[in-house]
């Protein structure tokens, strides 16, 4: 009889069973908790895969981040890209400033390729030209910052869901979002 607790001991270590007790809203994937309806690493689903870096998880579905267009399957800006500007079939042989082809003068921001971005806040290109942020990440403040879906959160209001030094942010078109960020939110 003495050895039975250390049989059942490694019965559970043997058969995966997890001690995780995730909150609402989430489930266990590996030895995390995650909110697979929001979370670009794990959308949909603890072996789904990520999302691809110009996507964002919605309600389980890799979508288009807030702000890009899906064109025949490429996320863009079609507001600054040029080979996109102002719709997905139009071309631009100069600067894409707010989806109309102009001159570099066009631009009040900085032109990168041929369009015109605010580089404190564009995830395509954080801080300078061509910098992208990861998947898990957001631009602001002109650098990328890990984020995850702040769980049982569609605005910041009220919301203690994050931890005590993410600030959580209401990030356009990405709801309440916890920012792994010393900065306060830009929004």
């Amino acid at each position: 009889m003495k050895f039975l607790p250390v049989l059942i001991v490694i019965g559970s270590l043997v058969s995966g069973c997890s001690d995780l007790n995730c909150p609402e809203g989430t489930v266990a994937c590996g030895d995390e908790c995650r909110d697979v309806t929001g979370d670009p690493e794990s959308c949909g689903g603890c072996n789904a895969g990520a999302c691809g870096d110009r996507e964002f998880c919605d309600q389980g579905v890799c979508a288009c981040r807030p702000g890009l267009s899906d064109c025949s399957g490429t996320c863009v800006d079609t507001n600054a890209d040029p080979a996109h500007c102002g719709g997905c079939d139009q071309t631009c042989a100069e600067v894409c400033a707010g989806g109309v082809c102009g001159g570099a003068a066009a631009c009040t921001l900085t032109v990168c390729e041929g369009a015109c971005v605010d580089p404190a806040f564009d995830p395509l290109n954080c801080g300078s030209c061509g910098l992208a942020c990861a998947v898990d990440q957001v631009c602001f403040a002109g650098a990328c910052w890990d984020y995850e879906p702040a769980l049982g959160c569609e605005t910041c209001a009220g919301c203690d869901s994050c931890p005590d030094k993410e600030p959580c942010c209401d990030l356009p078109g990405y709801f309440a979002a916890c920012v792994d960020s010393p900065q306060p939110c830009p929004y």
